[in-house]
């Protein structure tokens, strides 16, 4: 038989709301946003109806749930949104510091030449799985320090790699 929870009181409600704003705030998200508080509040009562007393007291381990539980849902949510939207980038932007064209100039035209594109990825998958996954990475924004934390690479077989690719894309340019 199933029992029936009590409703929450207007101060463990203050208590829930200030609890989500804090998580949303250390996710570095908009407070605001009441699609992403639902989600919070929907993942916080789902841990909440789990086990009641283990929110008994400010540090009891059901706050340490429900935060892991939030923090999932809202990263699932915000997945599902698309990365796009929150991580768009102005083309109007320089590539960098030292080179200050727009990101815009370095798109291809829709009707430009495909076939230089096509020589660089064919030359791309003949690079060795390490090197070739480097050179995807930089090419997707990412940095060599990125890339070798992502592949658990040592700092050494890191730069062997860069330094292969390099000479490659060196060799690639000249013919």
């Amino acid at each position: 038989m199933r029992t029936k929870c009590k409703p929450l009181s207007l101060w463990e409600k203050h208590q829930i709301d200030q609890f989500v704003n804090a998580v949303l705030e250390k996710m570095d998200l908009s407070q605001t946003d009441e699609e992403l508080r639902q989600c919070a509040w929907a993942a916080f009562l789902s841990v909440f109806r789990e086990d009641p007393r283990a929110f008994s007291f400010p540090h009891s381990c059901g706050w340490a749930r429900a935060y892991a539980r939030i923090q999932q849902e809202v990263n699932a949510a915000c997945r599902t949104r698309g990365a796009s939207r929150w991580k768009e980038v102005s083309l109007e932007r320089p590539v960098s510091a030292e080179v200050p064209l727009p990101l815009a100039q370095l798109l291809q035209q829709p009707h430009g030449d495909f076939q230089a594109s096509v020589c660089f990825h064919e030359f791309l998958y003949h690079l060795e799985p390490d090197a070739r996954h480097l050179a995807y990475g930089i090419i997707h924004g990412g940095t060599l320090e990125e890339m070798r934390r992502c592949r658990l690479w040592s700092c050494e077989h890191a730069g062997r790699i860069y330094e292969h690719l390099r000479q490659g894309m060196e060799e690639y340019v000249k013919s």
